[in-house]
Order: C-alpha cells, then sequence, then structure tokens
C-alpha cells in the first residue's frame, strides 16, 4: 500500500457500512408495506433504522473499548443495561405516539412486547461486536501494511544511497591530475561529473525513470572513465532507438562501478570493460564483461553487488535473475528484469 492507503480502506468501510444500512431500511419500509400504508410503513422502518444504528454504534465505539482495551466489566455491564433500558423506552414511546388505536395499544404495553423488543435490541448488540471485531481487524490490517510498505520503501532508499562512491573518488583524483597539468580535458571532466551528480540527486529518489535517461547517465559514466582512464577498452552494444518504457533508477551502475573497480590496471594495456543491453518486448537484459586484477574472493559477492541483489529483491521477488560468475581472468555479469512499456 502506498500513501493514504488507510484513508483507502477508511472509505471502503464506510461505504460499505452506509450500503448496508440504506438497504436495510429499504428493505424494512417494502416489509412493512404489506400491512400497512406508505406513510406508516415509513414511520416503523425509521424506528427501527434510529434504534438499530444508534444501538449498534453506541455498543461499537462507546462501549466496546471499555470491555475490550480498559478491561472495565462492571462499567460495561452497567451502560449497557442503561443503553438497552432507554432504547426500549424509546421504541415504545414511539409506538404509543405512532398507534391510536386500542387493540394495539393494549398490545404494546403487555409484557410479551416487551420481552421481544428488549430480545430483538440484545440481538443486534450481539451482531455488533463481530462486527466491530471485523472493522478492526480490517483496519489493523491496513495500518500493518502500510507500516510494511514504508519500512520497505526506508530500505530501498538506503539501499540506493549505498551506491559505491568510489568513481568520485577517482575521478576527482583524476580531476586533480588535470589541473596541476592545466588539461583542456579538466572543464569536460567537471561538466560530466556535474551531470552525474545532478541525475543521482534529481533522480535517485523516484519510483521510476525513463529506460533512455537511465542509459544516457550510464553513458556518461563510461564517457567519464574514458577520460579518467585512456588504456581501457570501453564498448557499450545497445539498440539505437530505445522503447518508451521505465525501470527504477540507478540499477546498472554497481554493476559498471565493479568492472572499473576491480577491473583496472593503470598498468595494463589489456582493460576493457564490455557492456551490452538488449530490449525485448517484456524483459530487458544487460550483461557486462571485465577483466580481473585478481580473481581471488572475486565471486560477486562484494557489498555494491549484494546491495542490488536485496534491491532487485524488492523490486521484483523472484521474477528476476542476477547471474555473475568468473571465467578465466573475465568476470560476467548478467541482469535480466521484467519491462513494463509505457504509454
Amino acid at each position: 500500500m502506498k500513501q493514504g492507503s488507510i484513508q483507502k480502506v477508511q472509505k471502503v468501510l464506510i461505504g460499505g457500512q452506509v450500503f448496508f444500512w440504506v438497504s436495510y431500511f429499504m428493505f424494512f419500509v417494502l416489509y412493512e408495506k404489506s400491512f400497512m400504508s406508505w406513510q406508516r410503513a415509513f414511520l416503523q422502518s425509521s424506528k427501527f433504522f434510529v434504534v438499530n444504528i444508534t444501538l449498534v454504534y453506541v455498543h461499537m465505539y462507546g462501549l466496546m473499548p471499555l470491555l475490550i482495551h480498559k478491561k472495565k466489566y462492571l462499567r460495561y455491564s452497567i451502560l449497557l443495561i442503561l443503553l438497552i433500558t432507554t432504547m426500549v423506552y424509546a421504541e415504545l414511546s414511539i409506538e404509543r405516539w405512532m398507534y391510536t388505536n386500542p387493540r394495539r395499544l393494549q398490545y404494546i404495553n403487555q409484557t410479551p412486547h416487551l420481552i421481544y423488543l428488549v430480545g430483538m435490541d440484545v440481538i443486534v448488540i450481539m451482531i455488533s461486536a463481530p462486527i466491530k471485531f471485523a472493522l478492526d481487524y480490517f483496519r489493523l490490517q491496513a495500518k500493518q501494511q502500510q507500516t510494511a510498505n514504508q519500512q520497505l520503501i526506508a530500505e530501498m532508499k538506503y539501499l540506493k544511497l549505498q551506491i559505491n562512491p568510489h568513481f568520485l573518488f577517482n575521478t576527482l583524483n583524476s580531476l586533480y591530475y588535470l589541473t596541476q597539468n592545466k588539461s583542456d580535458l579538466a572543464p569536460d571532466v567537471v561538466q560530466k561529473l556535474a551531470h552525474l551528480m545532478r541525475y543521482m540527486l534529481e533522480k535517485g529518489s523516484e519510483e521510476s525513470v525513463a529506460l533512455s535517461d537511465e542509459i544516457a547517465f550510464v553513458e556518461a559514466y563510461l564517457q567519464l572513465e574514458k577520460i579518467r582512464i585512456a588504456q581501457c577498452e570501453i564498448q557499450f552494444t545497445r539498440p539505437e532507438a530505445l522503447p518508451s518504457c521505465h525501470i527504477p533508477p540507478l540499477l546498472f551502475i554497481p554493476l559498471v562501478e565493479n568492472a572499473f573497480k576491480h577491473g583496472i590496471d593503470k598498468s595494463s594495456d589489456n582493460n576493457f570493460v564490455h557492456l551490452s543491453l538488449v530490449v525485448e518486448s517484456k524483459s530487458l537484459t544487460f550483461t557486462i564483461q571485465n577483466a580481473l586484477l585478481d580473481i581471488k574472493n572475486e565471486t560477486g559477492s562484494g557489498i555494491g553487488l549484494a546491495n542490488l541483489q536485496k534491491r532487485l529483491t524488492l523490486l521484483y521477488q523472484s521474477r528476476y535473475t542476477l547471474d555473475t560468475q568468473v571465467k578465466g581472468r573475465i568476470f560476467h555479469a548478467v541482469l535480466q528484469i521484467p519491462l513494463n512499456n509505457s504509454q
């Protein structure tokens, strides 16, 4: 449930109660019409309606909290007897006002009719108890679900904040070197770095971004790495025209950062990072390969990839695959996620 879920549940519950009471009133009007005029049927049904709705809600929200939450059994019992007595007295007064027929009045004043009214009110009270428990249960479920969702959202934001800032430190060091040597590349590095940081700040908090924006972010990152590391073969194979669809932001960057963190040796001329994006009608596959500086302990279980795995599980449950493996001195990572096309 998103923000406002409890309010939605409240509206459904209130709407259901309104529907029930309107249907209840109409049923009694039609039923009483079989024995009397429309006017008298309306008055008789109104009496039942007012008495029963008062019994139900005074008992549910006035008396039951005393019994359930405060355990005040004696006070509950006294107030319940007082409520039933008041309602029976009100019913008798209304009936004496409505009917002028002596035989009807005689029946109204007899003990069996009094017992009947008391019994009907007790039945209404008994019915209101499980209704109260049901309403409280639905509200509690909605609140618990909202709390769980808020915890998931908080965890999601935390995982996105765990994106390794390794590239930022490296880029700042390279920028320092370029400025010391008064290189013409320094302004370009600053501009690209500002673009990356702006994207992370503005888009990182959103639930989804356009695939084209996310790929543009990855390409800007790669351009920055090309400036920083001249002796590295960087290739990115992707469709020329990207479909109009949305994905969670910053989903690919942990894999890309991982490649440059563990696969670049500035003393070597054999550095490479190869990326591939395949977009199908219902899925997207992102593949990345890079050489490894040291294959020891490189099993794809680093903090960045572990956080990515947790985030993917929160986003897609079991509807994604993330396969990481080392073949020789090459690290392979393949991420496949379901795709939702936008209109």
